[in-house]
């Protein structure tokens, strides 16, 4: 993981570039993947292909984000409001790529909410799910 701000080397666990102090995520000016520099308008990287995970029109960062190695990294703020309002509805799960629970849920309203709370409780302690990682 690299500097999206000066393009420097990150531990997988930073919150903040030691370099240049800005929070991971943050900045334009590098890939995040493999470091070069980009475009600042640029949605791709053109050196190794990944979609790059800040949003460069509006400078906000993305809801989800799927890594190189499959894993979605979701916003978990956002995902504890989601399934908070529309939990009953599987939105929480489609989010989190599990699309026949979330189906599952759907249909069952939730499993009658008790499902729902139970989904409210493992996102609110950040539960580690197959292939999810939560990001502030």
């Amino acid at each position: 993981m690299f500097c999206r701000n000066c393009g420097k080397q990150l531990d997988e666990k930073a919150a903040v570039c030691t370099d240049c102090g800005v929070k991971v995520g943050t900045g334009n000016k590098f890939c995040n993947n493999c470091g070069k520099a980009t475009d600042e308008k640029a949605y791709v990287c053109v050196s190794c292909g990944i979609k790059l995970s800040q949003d460069s029109e509006s400078g906000k960062t993305k809801i989800v984000y799927i890594t190189p190695d499959g894993k979605r990294q979701i916003n978990w703020i956002v995902a504890m409001i989601i399934s908070f309002f529309f939990g009953y509805l599987g939105v929480d799960r489609f989010m989190m790529g599990q699309v026949g629970i979330g189906i599952l849920k759907l249909v069952t309203c939730g499993g009658c909410g008790v499902w729902s709370l139970v989904d409210f409780i493992l996102i609110v302690t950040k539960y580690k799910f197959k292939d999810v990682e939560w990001v502030e």
